[in-house]
């Protein structure tokens, strides 16, 4: 079967499969800022969430016998060097890929049940939005794994509540940090991860669409990362 005709496939049943729906109401999305060296993965925060990541979190120590109900992978370079170690190391439910990174996997990786090619646009800054579409879950945008993934929580599971841990963000200040990754972050080792000040507001742009979204809906999304310079979600901890 050709390439294209897996995407094909792969984008029909995600909107013919109704598994994505989640059971629970709240869900905590991990990112990969260096207070994930610091997440305590035995507190009773976690009991009763579904746990939802992207890229390499799944290896961090205090992550890597979890299970995720889903996970994805939004930047190219990232996508590019996913092959079949990297799949049999992740244990997910349910692995979400945008239309356009969907062609740098292989049809292996395409045949597998629990992937699902999410129909998406690539965000323009200041572009025109079709709120309809995204709501419904039917095109989301793309431009950064955590938006995406919000969106995916907020329209695509259903879930009330949103947590953010691990999305420990920037300022404009402190662009010039060495690394804003926990410690042995794989993706380092595949790109340069410098921040510059376009990127940032690019990035807050697109979190700051995301949100409006989540609010018109109703969805809660609450940052308790420590520390974070995110600063346009409800901030709490785990311990409130």
């Amino acid at each position: 079967m050709k390439l294209s005709n897996l995407i094909k496939r792969a984008i029909i049943a995600s909107k013919k499969t109704s598994s994505l729906n989640a059971d629970r109401e709240s869900c905590i999305i991990f990112g990969s800022g260096p207070s994930l060296d610091k997440f305590d993965a035995s507190s009773s925060f976690l009991q009763g969430k579904d746990l939802i990541g992207c890229n390499f979190i799944h290896q961090h120590k205090v992550l890597k016998d979890k299970n995720f109900r889903f996970f994805s992978m939004i930047d190219r370079d990232y996508t590019a060097q996913a092959d079949k170690a990297y799949f049999n190391s992740l244990e997910c439910e349910h692995f979400l890929v945008s239309t356009k990174n969907a062609m740098l996997l292989g049809v292996n990786s395409l045949r597998q049940k629990r992937l699902h090619v999410v129909n998406t646009r690539q965000y323009v800054q200041g572009a025109p939005i079709n709120k309809g579409l995204i709501t419904s879950g039917r095109e989301l945008l793309t431009g950064n794994s955590m938006p995406f993934l919000i969106q995916c929580a907020a329209f695509m599971a259903y879930y009330k509540t949103i947590y953010l841990y691990g999305v420990d963000h920037y300022s404009f200040d402190d662009l010039d940090e060495e690394s804003h990754n926990f410690e042995d972050y794989k993706g380092r080792q595949l790109k340069d991860l410098t921040m510059t000040r376009k990127k940032l507001e690019y990035i807050n742009s697109l979190y700051s669409v995301v949100k409006d979204l989540c609010d018109e809906a109703r969805v809660s999304v609450i940052n308790i990362t420590p520390g974070s310079k995110l600063e346009m979600f409800e901030k709490s901890t785990m311990d409130e």
